[in-house]
């Protein structure tokens, strides 16, 4: 089968998990399995569930906590890599 793909707003990224806005609703404990864009490379995969769903107030989004559940040690490193790259710049998204 085909599974819907869904689009969201990276809004915090760590190695633990992902914060996203989506105009969709989530329930708390929903599994998904997304891909995390990273500017320069390829996306890296991963399967997350959702810990904390909140309306945004004066808008059609939800602020959705994700930790990741399921990861290739792989995806992991990248991950990693990437995230001690953007800490080093200073880039704002990214917590330690």
């Amino acid at each position: 089968f085909l599974a819907k793909k869904r689009e969201a707003v990276t809004t915090d990224l760590s190695e633990s998990g992902i914060e996203m806005q989506k105009r969709e609703k989530l329930q708390k404990g929903t599994v998904l399995n997304v891909e995390v864009d990273l500017p320069g490379e390829a996306p890296v995969k991963a399967k997350c569930q959702a810990m904390r769903v909140e309306h945004v107030t004066g808008m059609q989004r939800y602020d959705v906590g994700m930790t990741f559940v399921e990861m290739d040690q792989a995806e992991r490193d990248r991950l990693k890599k990437f995230i001690a790259r953007m800490v080093e710049r200073g880039t704002g998204i990214i917590k330690t």
